[in-house]
C-alpha cells in the first residue's frame, strides 16, 4: 500500500497510528478532486504556513489507511495552530494586491523609476517643445511612451501610465503641428 488513495467524500473520524521511523515520508493533499504530491516534509510544512494547505485539507501519506482532514493528525496539530494565529495577527491584505510590491519612496511614488520608458517620454515630450528638435524628440516620446504602456501592462507593479500617455500625447500633439508646418511649407512653395 505504497501508493495514494484516491480522494473520497468521507472523511475517518481518526488518524492510524504514524510510526517513529515516518517522519521522512512525503505528503500528499488534496485540492478539489486533485491529489497534489509526493510533497517533502518541509515544503509541506511551508504549504501548511502559507494556508494552502488548512485544517481540512485531506491528506495522506504512506503507511495511512485512508485519507483524514490534517486537523485530525496530532503530528500536524501544532503547525496547523500556529499557521492560523500568524495569519489571525497579520494585517488584512487590500484585495487585487497580494504579493504585488507597492512603490514606495521618498517622491511617493509620484515618480515611476522603474518603468524608464514611460519616464523618459514625458521628458523627451517635454523636451520636444524645443523648436526643431520637435521633428525628432516627438516621434520618440510617442515610442518610449508606447513602449512605457506596454510595460506598465505587462508588470503594473513599476507603475507609470500616466507619465507614459502624457508622452503620447503631447509627442503626437508636436508631430502634428510640425506635419502640419510642412505641409503649409509645401504648399506655400508649390502655389
Amino acid at each position: 500500500m505504497n501508493q495514494p488513495l484516491p480522494i473520497g467524500s468521507e472523511v475517518v473520524p481518526a488518524a492510524p497510528p504514524m510510526l517513529p521511523g515516518d517522519a521522512g515520508l512525503p505528503w500528499y493533499y488534496g485540492v478539489g478532486q486533485q491529489r497534489v504530491g509526493p510533497v517533502e516534509v518541509s515544503s509541506f510544512l511551508a504549504l501548511i504556513a502559507a494556508a494552502q494547505v488548512r485544517p481540512e485539507t485531506l491528506v495522506w501519506r504512506p503507511g495511512m489507511a485512508q485519507w483524514v482532514a490534517a486537523q485530525q493528525l496530532p503530528e500536524l496539530a501544532t503547525n496547523l495552530d500556529s499557521a492560523a494565529a500568524a495569519r489571525a495577527s497579520s494585517p488584512p491584505v487590500r484585495p487585487g494586491f497580494v504579493g504585488v510590491e507597492v512603490q514606495s519612496d521618498a517622491t511617493g511614488g509620484l515618480i515611476p523609476y522603474k518603468n524608464g520608458a514611460a519616464l523618459s517620454s514625458y521628458y523627451v515630450s517635454i523636451a520636444a517643445l524645443i523648436p526643431v528638435l520637435g521633428l525628432v524628440l516627438a516621434p520618440a516620446a510617442i515610442w518610449l511612451g508606447l513602449k512605457g504602456l506596454k510595460e506598465a501592462k505587462k508588470n503594473p507593479q513599476v507603475r507609470g501610465k500616466a507619465h507614459a500617455w502624457f508622452g503620447v500625447m503631447l509627442g503626437s500633439i508636436i508631430a502634428l503641428v510640425y506635419i502640419a508646418i510642412i505641409v503649409a511649407i509645401i504648399i506655400g512653395i508649390v502655389i
